[in-house]
């Protein structure tokens, strides 16, 4: 049954008045019996000033004892809470929304409070939905400056390479024409070293190409086996100077589901990653490539046990032209052309794990 902030006002003064009422009435009598002792004996005025003076006190020490209990049933009814609720209001202000009224009370000010807890809550759960959505904003924008600078940067590569490669291939014919003539062998050796740094800057050209052209490439689309896949990169990488004496192991999972795509682009991200981790082993330590799935998804790792990669490109680390190789030894194209193909499996790849004992790169492909 409820029983109002009114109803209780009401019963706290109605209980002050009666025992008010008992107490003058309890003095009254008193007072009664003892005039009437006294005009037995003697009536006289000075008795019945006394009872006057006696009603008097009587009835102002009432009225005070009335105050104070009204003073108190007030306080504790409405005062008090009110405080409560203006405190709250003011923590609110400041921008503290995890307080809380939790009044017991079952009348208007017990409907305030929660009337007021409710609207903290809304406001707290309005609080976090909006910094979500400002998050993802900021990340949308964040990535749509990203894809923009990209599409740029591949726009200015693709003509770069294009103007460069012409003139590129003409220096290389004629070099080989060179390496066929007999000459001295001092000319020879300068040939061959001509030929090695032509080799390079054709790599280069050859990779702003690729990831200018990004997926607009004409490309193979035919089931893609994982299991071939890494031990024909491992067969190519066995070959190459910087990744001959790696110790390089392989886990495959039995009967993994193919992939969808160009087989001869997803070795090229394998053997990328080994090439990799041989330039930060110097030539000498352990590669472990890993493929297995887990609810559905394909996942491919390779590990290394290298020195780690650097914290303060770890999150630019796909970006093109980012690279943790001495200036000259790479282009910062090999990881942010890897993204572009695993992109195309309709994939993502991401560093894992890195610190002083290894790195560890993740691609995930997603079950169509």
């Amino acid at each position: 049954m409820r029983f109002g902030l009114r109803g209780r006002l009401l019963t706290g003064l109605l209980v002050t008045m009666i025992v008010a009422i008992l107490l003058v009435t309890s003095a009254s009598i008193k007072l009664i019996q003892q005039l009437s002792l006294s005009e037995e004996q003697s009536e006289n005025l000075e008795r019945k000033n006394l009872y006057q003076k006696a009603m008097l006190s009587y009835i102002l020490l009432d009225a005070l004892f009335v105050s104070i209990l009204g003073y108190i049933f007030i306080t504790y009814l409405v005062i008090r809470p009110i405080s409560r609720l203006v405190t709250a209001t003011e923590c609110v202000a400041k921008g503290d929304l995890n307080v809380k009224l939790a009044f017991s009370s079952n009348d208007e000010l017990g409907d305030l409070a929660q009337g007021f807890d409710s609207m903290v809550y809304q406001l707290n759960r309005t609080q976090k939905a909006l910094a979500t959505q400002i998050e993802t904003l900021t990340a949308t924008q964040e990535e749509l400056i990203r894809s923009e600078k990209l599409a740029m940067i591949g726009q200015i590569a693709a003509g770069i390479a294009h103007e460069i490669g012409n003139p590129l291939a003409a220096v290389i014919g004629m070099n080989e024409l060179i390496l066929m003539t007999k000459t001295d062998s001092n000319t020879q050796d300068l040939s061959v070293r001509i030929a090695h740094e032509l080799d390079r800057m054709h790599k280069i050209i050859r990779e702003l190409l690729d990831y200018a052209r990004g997926n607009e490439t004409t490309q193979n689309n035919e089931n893609v086996f994982l299991d071939q896949i890494i031990l024909q990169a491992i067969g190519f990488c066995a070959h190459h100077p910087n990744t001959k004496n790696l110790i390089i192991t392989h886990s495959i999972e039995e009967n993994l589901p193919s992939l969808q795509g160009d087989p001869s682009r997803l070795t090229q991200v394998l053997m990328n990653l080994i090439l990799n981790a041989g330039d930060a082993l110097k030539g000498k330590g352990k590669v472990e490539i890993q493929a297995i799935t887990e609810q559905n998804i394909v996942l491919l790792r390779v590990s290394d046990n290298g020195p780690g990669i650097d914290p303060k490109i770890k999150k630019s680390l796909f970006t093109p032209f980012i690279t943790t190789k001495p200036i000259g030894a790479g282009t910062g194209l090999g990881l942010a052309l890897c993204e572009q193909i695993i992109e195309s499996f309709g994939g993502e790849i991401s560093l894992e794990k890195t610190s002083n004992k290894g790195t560890t790169f993740l691609m995930r492909f997603f079950e169509h």
